[in-house]
């Protein structure tokens, strides 16, 4: 896709720029995920591949721009690399960004890291001692098999265990 000028000006006209190393914030429409987004060619596009394009002058490789400022709505360039999924994700859990590790502050947690120690200090791995811990602790058989052999609730010092 060629960039024309148009779309330069419209997309200038949604950034709010500061300093070089600040957070220059996208003030235009966004998607459910809070990224900007802006309608090019009867489709919807994510700002920062637009801004890609602007400064590159070519199309977007893909498949991500990714943050290291860690805000959805940043167009400052200097912020962004690109990247893959597995690559961002591993990002959001080195930075602290990512529900999915976080124990107690999971909105889906059914114990606490208290619980979860006591679980790996008592499993043995004998036969029904799972189902026995599950029932003690009021817990599903489910969740404590996934605690005990390091699949949720993971650590550093847990995913160092496991390896």
């Amino acid at each position: 896709m060629r960039i024309v000028g148009d779309l330069r000006r419209r997309y200038e006209s949604y950034v709010q720029r500061g300093g070089p190393d600040e957070c220059w914030l996208w003030t235009g429409p966004t998607d459910a995920y809070g990224y900007g987004v802006l309608k090019v060619e009867r489709r919807m596009r994510k700002a920062t591949h637009i801004g890609w394009e602007l400064l590159h002058g070519k199309p977007f490789p893909g498949p991500m721009t990714c943050h290291t400022c860690d805000v959805a709505l940043c167009q400052n360039p200097r912020h962004w690399y690109l990247g893959g999924h597995q690559q961002n994700n591993a990002d959001k859990v080195a930075r602290d960004r990512c529900s999915r590790l976080t124990g107690e502050r999971n909105g889906r947690a059914t114990t606490t890291w208290a619980i979860v120690e006591e679980l790996r200090r008592r499993h043995t791995g004998k036969y029904g001692e799972v189902t026995a811990l599950a029932k003690e602790f009021g817990l599903d058989r489910s969740v404590v098999s996934a605690i005990v052999n390091y699949k949720t609730w993971v650590s550093q010092s847990a995913a160092v265990h496991t390896r």
